[in-house]
């Protein structure tokens, strides 16, 4: 049985796992639940999986007699290297995940990986903890384990990665009728669950330029060796293009539980399905179509590439730009046809400086947070 640590339990990744876990109860056990948030949902996990560490930021006084609790982040880092624990899940959304992921790796644990602003802000230093700790790390982006899968051995004879994107609820409509887009409208991805800030991100493409930098970082390759199709369907994931002219393609329903039963099962497949229904079949497949990115997609990889090129620091101003901008519109205080402008003016135009480790990740990410919030009116 694998003992399992999940990072944002109540985050829409996190939830999914959970629920993976809970329909394999003979092949995985919860031993580490961790929240920022207190709630009730929170509640409802201890009182199902029972672990034995829990986290919250926001304790509260609640206590369930048998569980470890700690408000202290750097106990929680403690428990990682718990003989409880086999793998952990980082499914923490945005930069706050940055640094829990790292000191996931640090444990040499087998790591599962939901965070792509840890390889945006901190790839070339997790590759080093990887490396030093000698940890495992599986990705569960649905493209990056689509392409993991796919090159499983292969990985020198690799050429090109064909990332797919579902285009988001925007991808037909005009740029100068996203004006006055509402929330609700944006939030409403048409193929995926997932929770705000990423749906925000899949609406701008600025999720799929993270993904290339993500992908680059895992696979050892350049931001200019991978290539991303729009495909609607959410049925074929990435393409692997290979050194002697085979393109290998992983396909599966557009539903998270997939590969996170790949990344928490790794090695082995689950031995049955991770949720509810029929995998595909032919009335799926049978007219599977792929688009051209357009101007307003190419715009948002544009600019990640710009940040690729300048380096880490500009591309931890990217994430955090990107960040204040999502917060802010959720908020109500920008429109959404506003985000990319702003993301666009602070990579172009802010001197971060050099960064030298991961002290200087986390430095220049929250100085940053701070200066964009406040000019965009986010409370803090």
């Amino acid at each position: 049985m694998k003992k399992i640590a999940v990072l944002g339990s109540t985050g829409s990744v996190g939830m999914q796992t959970l629920d993976v876990i809970g329909r394999f109860p003979e092949l995985f056990k919860v031993e580490l639940l961790a929240s920022f948030h207190f709630s009730a949902k929170l509640i409802d996990q201890i009182k199902r999986f029972k672990p034995s560490y829990v986290y919250t930021n926001q304790k509260n006084g609640f206590s369930v007699e048998g569980e470890k609790y700690t408000n202290d982040i750097n106990e929680l880092f403690s428990f990682f290297d718990s003989d409880k624990i086999d793998l952990i899940v980082s499914a923490i959304s945005g930069k706050a995940g940055i640094i829990p992921t790292y000191k996931a790796i640090l444990s040499g644990k087998e790591i599962a990986i939901a965070n792509k602003e840890s390889w945006v802000s901190a790839g070339p230093f997790l590759k080093n903890a990887i490396e030093a700790s000698g940890a495992r790390v599986i990705p569960v982006d649905s493209e990056h384990s689509a392409v993991f899968q796919a090159i499983g051995k292969d990985k020198k004879a690799v050429q090109k990665i064909i990332l797919t994107a579902s285009g988001g609820p925007f991808h037909n409509r005009k740029a100068d009728l996203l004006n006055d887009i509402t929330i609700d409208e944006v939030i409403k991805h048409p193929v995926w669950s997932m929770g705000p800030k990423i749906s925000v991100d899949s609406a701008t493409f600025f999720n799929k330029g993270f993904e290339i930098i993500e992908a680059a970082e895992l696979f050892d390759l350049d931001f200019t060796d991978i290539d991303v199709f729009v495909h609607k369907q959410g049925i074929v994931h990435s393409l692997v293009s290979f050194s002697d002219g085979t393109v290998i393609a992983q396909l599966g329903k557009p539903d998270m539980r997939i590969p996170i039963g790949y990344a928490i099962g790794y090695p082995e497949r689950l031995p049955g399905l991770p949720y509810e229904g029929d995998s595909i079949g032919f009335e799926q497949i049978k007219n599977i179509k792929f688009d051209n990115l357009n101007k307003r997609e190419k715009r948002a990889l544009e600019i990640t590439y710009q940040a690729w090129e300048k380096g880490i620091a500009s591309r931890i101003v990217l994430v955090t730009a990107d960040e204040a901008a999502v917060k802010a519109f959720l908020a109500g205080n920008i429109r959404f046809c506003d985000i990319v402008d702003f993301v666009e003016n602070k990579v172009i135009n802010v001197n971060p400086g050099k960064i030298y480790d991961m002290e200087d990740v986390i430095r220049l990410s929250d100085q940053l947070s701070e200066e964009f919030d406040k000019e965009l009116n986010i409370n803090r």
